[in-house]
C-alpha cells in the first residue's frame, strides 16, 4: 500500500512516500474497477482504474493508479498466468491520470502507451 510520489502534484502527498489502499471490483466478464482514495486538501475523492483482459489474455489499463504492490499485483492477477500488461492508457491531460504513467510503464515496459 505505499509508494513513493517521484513529481510534485497538487494532492496528497505533494511528493515523497504516502500509503494508498486499492480495492478491487468486478464489473462483468473480463471486466474490473481498481480504486484508490486521492486527498486535495480536506477533500478526498476516488480514482477509478478500468482493467481489461483481452482475447490473447493480456490486459488493457485504463488510467493506472498510484504504483503500489498492492496496485501492482491486483491488475495482473485479472490476466493470464503471466499477467502481462499491453496497454496502458492515460485517458486524459489531467495531472490525476498522467502522473501514475511513468511508473506503470516502469512496470510494464513492453506496454504500449495510449494518451488522449
Amino acid at each position: 500500500q505505499t509508494y513513493i510520489q517521484r513529481f510534485p502534484t497538487l494532492f496528497d502527498p505533494i511528493i515523497g512516500r504516502s500509503r494508498r489502499r486499492t480495492i478491487r471490483t468486478p464489473l462483468g466478464s473480463g471486466v474490473w474497477a481498481l480504486e484508490q482514495s486521492l486527498a486535495l486538501g480536506p477533500l478526498e475523492t476516488p480514482l477509478r482504474c478500468v482493467v481489461v483482459r483481452l482475447r490473447d489474455g493480456s490486459l488493457w489499463v485504463h488510467a493506472p493508479l498510484a504504483p503500489t504492490e498492492e496496485f501492482f499485483a491486483m491488475v495482473e492477477a485479472c490476466g493470464d498466468r503471466e499477467g502481462r500488461v499491453a496497454h496502458v492508457v492515460v485517458p486524459s491531460y489531467a495531472l490525476e491520470h498522467k502522473v501514475f504513467a511513468g511508473d506503470a510503464l516502469q512496470r510494464w515496459p513492453t506496454a504500449q502507451l495510449w494518451t488522449s
